[in-house]
């Protein structure tokens, strides 16, 4: 008995008889959820690093009371078009009573809504940390955060692009206290 083994785009294979086989073609129309499947070259990198920098602006009483922010995140790619990832991030307010700072450990979900070089995406931040005074090098409150944001993501080479994103924060701090913040970030990802 002779067999023939098909392996197709995605990198399945199939064995079948080759009396079982009664015509072979070639579908050129895409997938429907071709979006959903890894290339060669996407398969090849499944890990990412993003770095961001922001800056943030609180909506509270004080008129520009604002924050700088650095994050680092190691993402993996459970899709091409899903990114779940952890990292860290930090924070210092200023133009506030106290200079703060604040060091979070985060967790991150990243949905792009295409597949194209220029990327719009949907991400989700999440995490737990804790603020200390700049001034009095004291530990102030726990804190969890949330980040929703909106971007775009231009991939410039195979593996790398960057990005632009808008945010809204919140922050609830053990002391019962709520900030909100209105964020923009531009960051790489390689």
């Amino acid at each position: 008995m002779k067999y023939i083994e098909v392996v197709n785009a995605n990198g399945h294979n199939s064995i079948c008889l080759m009396k079982d086989i009664q015509k072979v073609t070639q579908n050129d129309k895409r997938y429907p959820l071709n979006h959903f499947r890894f290339t060669a070259e996407e398969r090849a990198k499944k890990m990412g690093i993003a770095i961001e920098l922001g800056k943030a602006y609180r909506s509270t009483s004080e008129s520009n009371a604002h924050h700088i922010k650095l994050k680092g995140l190691l993402q993996f790619y459970a899709l091409p078009m899903l990114q779940i990832g952890a990292g860290i991030g930090y924070n210092t307010f200023q133009n506030t009573p106290a200079e703060e700072q604040m060091v979070s450990l985060l967790g991150s979900f990243r949905v792009d809504i295409t597949k194209t070089k220029l990327r719009p995406f949907l991400g989700f931040e999440s995490g737990y940390g804790s603020i200390s005074s700049n001034s009095e090098h004291e530990y102030k409150a726990n804190v969890f955060v949330f980040n929703p944001s909106v971007g775009v993501k231009y991939r410039y080479y195979k593996n790398a692009s960057a990005y632009l994103s808008l945010g809204h924060e919140f922050y609830k701090l053990s002391t019962n206290t709520n900030y909100f913040s209105y964020s923009i970030n531009m960051g790489i990802c390689f």
